[in-house]
């Protein structure tokens, strides 16, 4: 079974998710762990690779979109969940956005140790989440939720 970990961010705008991302990707990175971050759509993933270019100026996340010459090289892969995602998940640490539930359940067949699900404040985010939750954790994973506070990551 795998350990899914929630964290519902405090903004609620799809930039406001994406400005999440960094920090928890340079962890990734910094443990020699590749990712892989599937979006909802195409444009979404086109508009991360961005955000990924930019959020800071003076450090470089190092990443590429599937349709790049050596996804297979690359520390961190963005896709998106009309990109058969599965193909590239390998052993890659999932990092599943609201919007691209769609690709949980073929994701767990492949039997990830670790997966994390980012969602926005918005009601309809929240709302595809619970359940989301709920039945994840009937079916035997191990899941865990975290709320973004002024003063960081909270556990609930």
């Amino acid at each position: 079974m795998a350990s899914i970990t929630f964290y519902h961010t405090a903004g609620d705008t799809p930039a406001a998710l994406d400005a999440t991302l960094p920090p928890l990707l340079e962890k990734i990175i910094s443990s020699n762990t590749q990712a892989l971050v599937i979006c909802p759509t195409e444009s979404r993933a086109n508009r991360l690779d961005e955000t990924l270019w930019t959020f800071a100026d003076v450090s470089f996340l190092p990443h590429a979109t599937t349709a790049h010459a050596t996804p297979q090289t690359q520390p961190v892969l963005l896709t998106h969940a009309e990109d058969s995602p599965i193909a590239h998940a390998n052993q890659r640490l999932p990092v599943v956005l609201a919007g691209a539930e769609a690709a949980l359940e073929p994701l767990l067949a492949t039997s990830p140790q670790k997966i994390l699900y980012l969602f926005s404040a918005t009601q309809a985010d929240v709302a595809r989440a619970r359940p989301l939750f709920k039945s994840l954790k009937q079916q035997g994973h191990s899941v865990q939720y975290f709320q973004q506070t002024a003063t960081g990551w909270q556990k609930k």
